[in-house]
């Protein structure tokens, strides 16, 4: 039974939910957690049946979903449980971050069948794509979340850890853009890979300027960035594993026109982990 249907129907559910539950109802802790968690715990299951179906390909991925439903697991006991030591919110956070780690390593791993191209192309601009990020960051900084960064009332420590989701999209982004740098033509894959990615950026950044204004309940329309960025990297890696992919581009050779830019901090980094995995 191919799970990742079940997958899509659970987030569609999830969609419509929201849509007819809308409302301070529908955002009471355990209410609008446990459907946020039931969409991505089919997501998860389906990205381990993917694991299972290609002799643990995709192994680690499957470990950073279920990674991020042992964390929301975590959130849904400390919102509606018992007192919890403030360890379980610490252990939460670590797992969130666990998960976005594990997707990164994915990736990576992915590069290994295409090593020669990717260490060609990770020696190029490292530093000139590197000030780029770097003004992405800052944009994202002074247009979202400086002010309520410095005027909110969470403790230094909370404040950095809610900043650090959008930077490690960030970081996942600029990895993906290697990736499709050293094809020869976009993979349609790693395309679906980039728009989860992108809805995980979107909503990182809405979920930390609302956690620092001291505004964020659950049951909402951002949830929605999570739930269908995930079904997107499961799918995505399904793709990865089961449909022929596009050649690596040859050292040297000219790139398809309709391939995007190289981000090289990205390559250079990538790189360097190849080299490091060798």
């Amino acid at each position: 039974m191919n799970l990742l249907p079940l997958a899509f129907l659970a987030t569609l559910a999830h969609t419509l939910w929201l849509a007819v539950e809308w409302g301070p109802a529908g955002q009471q802790p355990l209410v609008g957690n446990l459907h946020y968690l039931a969409a991505i715990e089919f997501s998860a299951a389906a990205a381990v049946q993917t694991a299972l179906r290609h002799r643990g390909r995709g192994a680690v991925f499957a470990s950073a979903i279920l990674a991020a439903v042992v964390a929301e697991g975590l959130l849904i006991w400390l919102e509606t449980g018992p007192p919890a030591p403030r360890a379980t919110e610490w252990a939460a956070e670590g797992f969130y971050y666990l998960s976005y780690f594990l997707i990164g390593v994915s990736m990576l791993r992915y590069s290994r069948r295409r090593r020669r191209a990717y260490n060609r192309l990770g020696h190029r601009s490292l530093l000139d794509s590197l000030v780029v990020t770097l003004l992405v960051a800052g944009g994202l900084w002074e247009l979202f979340l400086s002010e309520v960064f410095l005027q909110s009332a969470l403790p230094l420590w909370e404040r950095t850890v809610q900043l650090g989701y959008p930077a490690a999209d960030l970081l996942l982004l600029g990895i993906l853009w290697t990736l499709l740098n050293a094809e020869s033509r976009p993979a349609p894959a790693l395309l679906v890979a980039g728009a989860g990615l992108l809805a995980y950026l979107a909503g990182d950044i809405l979920y930390s300027y609302q956690v620092l204004y001291g505004a964020y309940l659950p049951g909402q329309w951002l949830d929605l960035t999570w739930t269908w960025g995930t079904l997107a990297l499961v799918l995505s890696t399904r793709m990865l594993l089961e449909k022929p992919q596009p050649p690596p581009r040859k050292p040297g050779a000219a790139r398809d026109r309709n391939s995007p830019a190289l981000p090289g901090w990205a390559g250079g980094l990538l790189a360097a982990t190849d080299g490091a995995a060798a």
